[in-house]
């Protein structure tokens, strides 16, 4: 049995195959390192022509995790707010170095924007559930800021806020 070898030629054309294959991923979608990496290896391409095409990609400025994190961050910030273990979780998720992670979210939440952000989406969700009990809406409101993302003490602050506003309302 002969054992076919790639000649030179061919493996430049896997590598071009390959970054324009990039090139339609992430002219659709912007993306991490970690994501393209997993596209093209599901559509078949060489782990070699892969990371050819990605380091030419970051080369060029086409793919930068660290730009991707800190659009997303501000994205989501924009957008519904959340806290660090929220926008950490899906950044993770999408393959995001965890110290770039820290990195930009050290910048995108300035001392007290968290607390003030878990503040604001309480007292917005807390108009829906004004005819409830008070123990229920209390866990209620706790279990929806903690899914978004805020830690412990950033949800009681708030829920102390939101509730004693509340009771004054009423």
């Amino acid at each position: 049995m002969a054992v076919r070898r790639r000649t030179r030629g061919a493996v430049n054309l896997d590598e071009n195959a390959a970054y324009e294959a990039a090139l339609r991923l992430i002219a659709h979608r912007d993306r991490t390192v970690h994501e393209l990496r997993t596209r093209l290896a599901d559509k078949g391409y060489p782990a070699d022509s892969i990371k050819a095409a990605v380091e030419r990609l970051k080369r060029i400025g086409y793919l930068d995790d660290r730009a991707y994190c800190e659009r997303y961050t501000t994205e989501i910030l924009a957008t519904r707010p959340a806290g660090h273990r929220f926008i950490t979780a899906r950044l993770r998720l999408r393959g995001v170095h965890p110290e770039v992670i820290c990195e930009v979210l050290s910048r995108a939440y300035p001392p007290g924007l968290v607390e003030e952000m878990a503040y604001r989406v309480a007292a917005k969700r807390a108009k829906r559930s004004r005819n409830e009990e008070p123990a229920a809406r209390r866990r209620k409101l706790a279990g929806f800021l903690s899914r978004r993302g805020f830690n412990y003490d950033d949800v009681q602050k708030a829920l102390r806020r939101v509730l004693g506003e509340l009771d004054e309302m009423d």
